[in-house]
């Protein structure tokens, strides 16, 4: 039994940056289930958004993250996202984080869905390499912070919805250990691992949804899975991301005919925002019936490829692929829009837990996250929830906890099974284009395994390794209920994402262009307003300006028919009933109009 100011779990770049703040505060336990430089950070190779340049400023950030969130974004949250992370790419640097220059400033990449150039990297195309070693550099040199690799999360230590530690599995010793704390993190990324092909590492599996979704915590926009268009085609379910920086430098998605599909499709062509881009390909893999599509950089400068992404060209080159020529890519499962709902101080609906990084859902992302915002997200929030934290030291409850469970090999070969079923029904109903029928066959193909015999054996007799398929069916458990869901409530008072092509309601020959500027007329409408102050529709806003003037009209209207009956020599009285006769007759008729309106509107509310 361990007592820490802080528990953080998971070693991505939200653990090992909010490890390193909360050290300035107390001591603190970082747990990782593998090494400590397996993460999905570690291995992102674009860059980080952020407004460096003065030829760009947040408010273009800010639209270009709700357009390409489909509109489904929380204003406020993204308000402080694109506010305060230059902020916090300026204490990087000044920590000693270097990112690549040119000409002495900082060199800034394109990437889809951006309008400006305002993406940092570092190495070339090994960002998420470079900052979260640099991280790394930081915490294991801290003598605040204890490390301990190979720990798995397998519980949340909870009483009265007020966390007070976890539960941990040493995959060393083959032991459970109790950590205590005044506050804890779970920064555990993704899901993306519970389909067959994925950019994520294999720890990427959904534990720390579904940690916090048995703890209580509330889950949000689950049917929000991105899937990142361009990673590499092999015959094995390997999928290495190829950058959404190549497209930013000029690389070319093209069909079996060697012919350009996108600019078609959107303005933006190649760097559309991901989800359109996933789609489109998709599409084409359907109508060729082939398994991959090609990116072209056939037509770029080779040596300014190999310089700008010297690992990608590697990775290329041990695969047998001309990097300089062409690579067959395919989309994969990348990100994880959705996951444990959270305030912009990271805290959930459980006192004292707090949720960084892409386990957490605060609304940033809306639909289809913006490529490079997820770094950024994890400097910025991270920042904020330890701030947040401060306020929970040396007051945490001290609880006693006896584990109950015991370890049996017997089932290994049929969790190996299960491990892969999962993954083929997430792919096969849950995929990039998805509809309420495929979602329902998914459940229906899935609740008999979920509720097995045999499942019911791994949990009780190998309690460690079910723990895991536990997790990952809890969270495809939940991943699917939450598709079918929105599939069949797509009409929602929000309804921006009626505009996907994955959801259940067609959009028929609507051009994707056209989606986005309703979607950019409905933001700049928005945006009219202080951004993240009201989201009470113009004409509503409108319609009741005009309901009070009449009514001040109506009553002005009975004010003057009193005081000229009173002038003329009338009684109060008399005068008092003729001027509330005016009133009734010029403002009852409209009051009952605007009733019937109001209850007509309630009534398509309910029935949506």
């Amino acid at each position: 039994m361990r007592h820490y100011d802080y528990i953080i779990a998971g070693s991505g770049l939200a653990g090992l940056y909010t490890a390193y703040h909360a050290a300035a505060y107390g001591k603190v336990a970082l747990l990782t289930k593998s090494g400590i430089t397996e993460s999905n950070s570690y291995f992102a190779q674009g860059g980080i958004a952020a407004v460096t340049d003065e030829d760009d400023a947040p408010a273009l950030h800010f639209e270009d993250t709700i357009i390409a969130g489909r509109g489904l974004c929380d204003y406020p949250a993204v308000d402080i996202l694109v506010n305060e992370g230059p902020q916090r790419i300026h204490e990087l640097i000044e920590a000693g984080m270097h990112f690549d220059m040119e000409d002495g400033s900082l060199a800034l990449g394109l990437e889809g869905g951006h309008h400006r150039k305002r993406i940092l990297h570092a190495g070339g195309d090994a960002t998420g390499r470079m900052v979260t070693s640099f991280m790394i550099s930081k915490v294991i040199n801290n003598p605040k912070i204890d490390i301990f690799e190979n720990h798995s999360v397998i519980g949340i230590l909870q009483e009265n919805q007020e966390c007070y530690g976890v539960r941990a599995w040493n995959l060393v010793t083959e032991s459970e250990e109790l950590f205590y704390a005044d506050n804890t993190f779970l920064t555990l990324g993704g899901t993306s691992a519970i389909y067959k092909r994925t950019t994520n590492p294999h720890t990427t599996i959904g534990d720390g949804l579904a940690l916090a979704f048995n703890a209580g915590c509330e889950i949000a926009d689950m049917e929000f899975i991105q899937f990142h268009p361009s990673a590499i085609y092999t015959e094995s379910e390997e999928a290495f991301l190829i950058s959404e920086a190549v497209r930013g430098e000029g690389a070319y998605l093209i069909d079996q005919n060697g012919e350009r599909f996108m600019p078609a499709i959107h303005e933006l062509a190649e760097l559309a925002p991901r989800d359109i881009v996933a789609q489109s390909i998709y599409r084409q893999m359907l109508k060729y019936d082939q398994e991959y599509v090609w990116l072209s950089l056939k037509h770029l400068d080779p040596q300014v490829v190999k310089h700008r992404f010297p690992n990608i060209y590697e990775k290329c080159q041990e695969l047998g692929i001309d990097m300089c020529d062409r690579i067959p890519v395919a989309p994969a499962a990348h990100y994880m829009v959705g996951g444990v709902r959270t305030d912009t101080h990271g805290q959930t609906n459980i006192k004292r837990l707090f949720i960084c990084g892409e386990l957490a859902s605060s609304g940033i992302m809306g639909a289809n996250r913006l490529a490079s915002n997820s770094l950024i997200e994890c400097l910025v929030f991270g920042k904020r929830a330890i701030e947040a934290s401060r306020k929970n030291l040396k007051t945490s409850p001290t609880q006693v906890f006896k584990p109950i469970y015991h370890c049996n090999d017997n089932y290994a070969a049929l969790y190996v099974h299960l491990k892969k079923e999962i993954s083929r029904i997430m792919t096969d109903y849950a995929g990039i284009i998805r509809n309420a029928e495929k979602l329902k066959q998914g459940l229906d193909r899935w609740r008999p395994w979920a509720f097995s015999k045999h499942s019911k054996n791994i949990i009780t007799a190998n309690w460690f390794s079910a723990l895991l398929d536990q997790q990952r069916w809890t969270e495809a458990e939940e991943t699917l209920e939450q598709f079918l869901h929105r599939a069949k409530n797509t009409q929602d008072k929000i309804g921006y994402h009626l505009l996907r092509g994955d959801y259940a309601r067609a959009i028929g020959d609507t051009k994707l262009e056209e989606q986005e500027r309703l979607i950019s007329e409905q933001l700049k409408t928005k945006l009219g307003n202080k951004k993240g102050e009201s989201r009470v529709p113009a004409n509503a806003k409108e319609s009741k300006y005009a309901f009070f003037c009449w009514l001040s009209f109506s009553v002005g209207l009975a004010l003057f028919g009193i005081i000229s009956n009173i002038s003329t020599g009338d009684s109060i009285l008399g005068s008092f009933g003729a001027g509330v006769f005016i009133l009734g007759l010029f403002s009852f008729p409209v009051c009952l109009i605007w009733l019937i309106l109001w209850l007509i509107r309630r009534r398509k509310e309910v029935v949506k």
